[in-house]
């Protein structure tokens, strides 16, 4: 009887260890579900961290290429101002005199279109 008792014993200490393996592996499967959930959280964070630093860091680009920008529009503005009135005082010149060979007004001719159509692009629209 006292055999029967010792294996009754040994079987209840084997399921009370076995108890004891499930719960801590339970245990570890939540803390494993936990810690991957703060992962994906922090994931999340630095995704939003670094999509606000790019969009700050863009926007000082943007901002400083809008500048750029501007400044290279007044002076090929100025430059298609310049050229315009020299082909037309270009133009007047060689109509008073009979001049075949007019190349500074036919040049400045030229080069107006692509200022022009440069000038409309940057400021947005045609002109």
């Amino acid at each position: 009887m006292k055999a029967v008792q010792e294996i009754v014993a040994q079987r209840d200490r084997a399921e009370s260890e076995l108890d004891a393996e499930r719960k801590m592996r339970g245990e570890a499967e939540a803390a494993a579900k936990r810690a991957e959930a703060e992962r994906d959280a922090l994931k999340a964070k630095l995704a939003a961290a670094e999509s606000a630093h790019s969009e700050l860091f863009l926007s000082g680009q943007v901002a400083e290429l809008r500048g750029k920008l501007a400044a290279l529009v007044e002076a090929v503005s100025s430059a298609e101002t310049i050229l315009g009135n020299m082909a037309k005082e270009t133009g007047r010149v060689f109509g008073r005199w009979e001049i075949n060979h007019e190349p500074l007004r036919n040049d400045a001719q030229r080069m107006l279109p692509s200022f022009r159509a440069a000038i409309a692009a940057a400021r947005g629209g045609a002109q």
